[in-house]
């Protein structure tokens, strides 16, 4: 039986497309086509790869060119069958990082690239990326544009007081927005050369558990492991935005007054310090999180109990010291008094 797999090499006007029989033994024989990046030229691709039978295709994840490659062969492509002996495999689209697919320094050619995608697949020495559904890459691209957003007009903002500060204009002590309405209203008075109006304007992944989905986010440790132990103090780089939020929410949770991330915060920072206190609560909340979504848990805070069970326990060992030095105490339940 046949099994045929796909390999494409991703350029900004054109791909480099080869099929190959992998089931077959020895030497792998490829059929090559090069092929264009219009919408009209991706569709003929997926219909050709439906009519060549292609089970597998895999594709390098150059730049940005390769989202319009994946979105039409996700949306038009589908092997005419599906083989039970590849399992799950069959049917798949794969997107291999460039850095696993480099060949030789002086060797690297279209058609070659692609071949080597199709060996290196079979045996599995790639690294895949994962791609989420149509849904969760459009909510994907809607919040980090609306978080860059919000980025370019903090730094925007930035660059406007520097500016203001080195012409010697303390707009920022009379507002507290330099972008507000009366802000605006004082610079635009600036650059007109009026300066009656500046005091009159000074009256807002198909993630299996919480572990892959803290290691996707970047929130659990490094590996960096020599002689059975992790050196690695640094957690890997993941997703940025999720790292960011996952980081603000932490700060506020451990100032939360009584709260479990606030004794836990206490606990860890004269050891490891605030950046890395955070990393910890950072990580629990990342396993909060994928509990309450997939387990359906309700989150129960523990802070309260947590103060009790620590205060008796110093208070038992305080009893047991004094003990030990010859004082007897006898430990008394003080009851509240009454108001009169």
């Amino acid at each position: 039986m046949t099994y045929r797999i796909a390999g494409i090499d991703v350029h900004k006007r054109m791909l480099a497309v080869v099929i190959a029989d992998v089931a077959v033994e020895g030497e792998y024989q490829f059929e090559r086509r090069r092929v264009g990046t219009s919408p009209s030229e991706l569709c003929r691709l997926a219909d050709w790869l439906v009519a060549q039978q292609v089970d597998e295709v895999v594709m390098e994840s150059t730049a940005q060119y390769w989202r319009p490659v994946w979105a039409t062969l996700e949306q038009r492509w589908r092997p005419k069958r599906l083989q039970e002996s590849a399992g799950a495999r069959s049917g798949q689209l794969h997107l291999a990082q460039a850095q696993s697919n480099r060949g030789a320094a002086g060797r690297k050619k279209d058609f070659p690239d692609a071949e080597r995608l199709v060996k290196r697949l079979v045996a599995q020495e790639l690294k895949l990326s994962f791609v989420p559904d149509v849904e969760q890459r459009l909510w994907r691209t809607i919040m980090r544009r609306k978080h860059q957003l919000t980025r370019n007009r903090v730094q925007f903002q930035n660059r406007l007081e520097c500016l203001l500060e080195e012409a010697h204009i303390k707009l920022s002590s009379l507002v507290s927005d330099l972008l507000g309405k009366s802000a605006r209203y004082m610079l635009q008075a600036v650059a007109e050369g009026d300066q009656s109006r500046d005091n009159s304007g000074t009256s807002g992944p198909s993630v299996t558990c919480h572990k892959h989905l803290a290691s996707w986010v970047g929130v659990c440790p490094g590996e960096e492991e020599s002689a059975g132990v992790n050196y690695s103090h640094r957690s890997p780089k993941g997703n940025r935005q999720m790292k960011g939020l996952l980081n603000q929410a932490s700060n506020a949770a451990v100032k939360t007054k009584g709260s479990i991330f606030e004794f836990i915060y206490r606990r860890l920072v004269v050891r490891l310090g605030h950046a890395q206190a955070i990393g910890a609560i950072a990580h629990r909340l990342c396993r909060l999180i994928w509990m309450i979504l997939h387990q359906a848990i309700r989150y129960e805070e523990r802070g309260p109990a947590v103060s009790r069970s620590t205060t008796e326990r110093r208070a038992a060992k305080m009893i047991r010291e004094l003990r030990r030095l010859g004082y007897r105490i006898e430990p008394v339940e003080c009851k509240a008094e009454s108001s009169v």
